[in-house]
C-alpha cells in the first residue's frame, strides 16, 4: 500500500512539473499549463460574468430609454438634450472581448486535451 501511495504522490509531481514546464499560446497570450488552469478556474470566470453583466446594462438602459422616448447616444457623441442616455462604452469592442474570451476558453480546452496527450511524463 505505502509503494502505490508513494507512486501516486510521484505521478502528481511529475505532472505539476510537467505542467510547469510546457507552454500553451493562445490569443497572444504565452503561459504555461498551469498558470492557463489557474486563469480558467479562477480568472475566466470573473471576466466573462463582468463582461456580460456590462453589455445586459447596457442593453436594459438602452431599452428603458427608448421606451420613455429619449435617444440613446454613443460614446464620443453629444447628447441632444439633457435626458438623453449617453452609453460611454464602446459596445462593439466589448463585444469582441467577450468574443475574444469565448474562443480562447474553446481554443484552451482543445489545447489541453492535445497536451495531455502528447507530453510526456517522466516518474
Amino acid at each position: 500500500m505505502g509503494d502505490l501511495e508513494t507512486r501516486k504522490v510521484g505521478l502528481r509531481r511529475a505532472i505539476q512539473h510537467a505542467n510547469d514546464s510546457n507552454t500553451i499560446e493562445l490569443g497572444g497570450q504565452k503561459r504555461t499549463i498551469s498558470d492557463w488552469l489557474s486563469w480558467r478556474r479562477e480568472v475566466a470566470p470573473g471576466q466573462q460574468s463582468f463582461l456580460s453583466q456590462m453589455a445586459n446594462h447596457v442593453r436594459q438602459a438602452r431599452s428603458q430609454a427608448q421606451a420613455k422616448g429619449f435617444a440613446v447616444v454613443g460614446a464620443g457623441a453629444v447628447p441632444a438634450s439633457p435626458s438623453d442616455l449617453l452609453v460611454n462604452i464602446n459596445e462593439q469592442e466589448l463585444s469582441q472581448q467577450m468574443e475574444t474570451l469565448e474562443n480562447v476558453l474553446g481554443s484552451l480546452d482543445g489545447q489541453l486535451s492535445l497536451k495531455n496527450a502528447t507530453v510526456f511524463v517522466e516518474v
